[in-house]
């Protein structure tokens, strides 16, 4: 499964460990959209879209999390049907109907619950063995092998960076200052040093 088809596909399946390394990519930019909303110097227009993306991105996560579990992936949209319960109850108290905000209530309680059993289910139990409707059995090695080396690739990266943050070490000459230091650097781009005329 390549890169693309993990993030924006709807078929499949991934396991757990393939589902969480994946899902620090669209939960990260998540948080620096949301963290950042106000300060960054980003159009929000902008920001919204990699907001949108990224969440869609879950999304399908989820989706092929759940079909390792043996599940379809719209049942993660039983932990969304409590918001429009809950302001349908919100409403029904504002019209006076004390019943009915109860039944909606109770309705937005138990999809809530039933949301979150679904959300356990998702992110610690382990996928159905051998093949099921959705699929064969997820190949371990390949994507999240993948998200790894990517990951391991980026270290010697990092490292350089550091590096080349750090000060020489003792004993070594500064060659940033060669011979006395000038009276004035004052020549600007372009023009010829007052010493040369």
């Amino acid at each position: 499964m390549s890169i693309i088809e993990l993030f924006f596909g709807f078929h499949g399946r991934i396991g757990r460990k393939t589902f969480w390394l994946a899902s620090l990519v669209p939960s990260t930019i998540q948080a620096i959209v949301w963290v950042g909303y106000e300060s960054l110097p980003i159009p929000p227009p902008v920001l919204a879209f990699a907001a949108g993306v990224a969440a869609f991105a879950m999304a399908m996560l989820n989706a092929k999390r759940l079909h390792d579990v043996g599940k379809s992936g719209w049942w993660q949209l039983i932990s969304l049907l409590s918001v429009p319960l809950i302001i349908g109850a919100y409403l029904a108290l504002f019209w006076n109907s004390p019943v009915v905000a109860l039944a909606l209530s109770v309705s937005a309680m138990v999809t809530s619950l039933a949301g979150l059993w679904i959300v356990i289910q998702m992110w610690f139990f382990q996928g159905t063995p051998g093949d099921n409707d959705f699929g064969p059995a997820p190949a371990y090695g390949d994507v999240a092998r993948g998200l790894e080396l990517e990951i391991n690739q980026l270290q010697p990266v990092t490292a350089r960076l550091a590096l080349a943050n750090t000060p020489p070490p003792s004993g070594v000459i500064d060659r940033t200052t060669k011979g006395t230091p000038r009276a004035s650097r004052n020549s600007g781009f372009g023009r010829r040093d007052s010493r040369i005329a």
